[in-house]
């Protein structure tokens, strides 16, 4: 979807599947690792990183042992899934498993939508 900026108008775009990064968590890393260098050797090995963060548990906001990281779709980006070790470190790199509900912008409040590609004002 494309919607022009007419006046004053706001507009978003939906990504094609093509152009959306793989999701994947890294598990069994440890808690205190640094996002930089998990990023600097997964690009060492031929992998391009978008984003890069450390989830947390939801109630008592403590991080976890999980990395969600996200793999622009260039070269063999596939062979993530196969990396056995990363920083020292054996670990699993399993796909993200999303959410079943439907996505909700935090700057504008519109379902189906991230905060990532819509353009328009807070509250609008």
């Amino acid at each position: 979807m494309f919607f022009q900026e007419v006046l004053s108008e706001y507009y978003f775009e939906s990504e094609a599947y093509e152009d959306r990064p793989l999701k994947v968590v890294i598990r069994d890393l440890p808690i205190n690792m640094e996002i930089p260098e998990i990023i600097q050797n997964l690009e060492e090995k031929g992998y391009k990183i978008g984003r890069a963060s450390q989830m947390k548990n939801y109630k008592e906001k403590t991080p976890l042992p999980l990395y969600l990281i996200d793999v622009k779709k260039y070269g063999n980006y596939a062979n993530i899934f196969n990396e056995k070790q990363i920083c020292y470190f054996r670990v699993k790199v399993v796909p993200y498993r999303q959410r079943k509900k439907a996505t909700i912008c935090y700057n504008c409040s519109g379902y189906y939508r991230s905060q990532r590609i819509a353009i328009c004002a807070p509250g609008a």
